[in-house]
């Protein structure tokens, strides 16, 4: 079974811990590169899921739009189920802009889970409607968007379709991969 627990017990808990630990991408995706870059195969030799933001800083000196990322979560080691709402609240409250959210997988898995699916997801009021990013076991980092996530909603059966997102969820229980960058 898998067990879920909190990307973020050793960050949350001290937001004086929560930085910018890279910056001056021009793009979300460069970012979300070397986060994986810098993380993706650290999880994978510790058996542990990274969780992270992608974030924009604002404008550089030549104008052109900053996106970095943040201190890590790591879930616990083995952990396969990661909650991250404390880790995106501890974030938000340290006033940064969360424009994507990245995470990787230690395992084979390269999809993105049904869990992962909330972030995109553009047809309830209130939810995020974020790209999301993985980076997988070897480092390759993958991306989630909503018309990645429409395309896979077309082919649900109206019968699910009735349920949302969890009718989509349950279509597609193994997740959904990303579009490589």
């Amino acid at each position: 079974t898998q067990s879920r627990s909190s990307a973020a017990s050793d960050v949350y808990k001290r937001q004086d811990k929560i930085k910018v630990k890279g910056d001056g991408f021009k793009t979300k995706k460069a970012a979300a590169k070397a986060f994986g870059d810098k993380y993706g195969l650290k999880g994978v030799r510790k058996k542990m899921e990274v969780q992270g933001a992608i974030v924009y800083l604002g404008k550089d000196e030549n104008g052109d739009k900053n996106y970095g990322y943040l201190t890590p979560g790591w879930g616990p080691k083995g952990t396969k189920v990661v909650g991250t709402s404390d880790l995106w609240d501890a974030y938000v409250a340290n006033g940064f802009k969360i424009v994507a959210w990245i995470h990787g997988h230690y395992d084979s898995n390269k999809n993105f889970s049904p869990t992962d699916l909330n972030i995109v997801w553009w047809k309830d009021k209130g939810a995020n409607h974020k790209s999301t990013f993985l980076v997988d076991n070897q480092g390759k980092v993958t991306i989630l968007t909503q018309k990645n996530l429409k395309n896979y909603w077309e082919s649900v059966p109206s019968k699910k379709k009735n349920k949302g997102l969890r009718g989509l969820q349950s279509e597609y229980p193994d997740g959904i991969p990303g579009e490589n960058l």
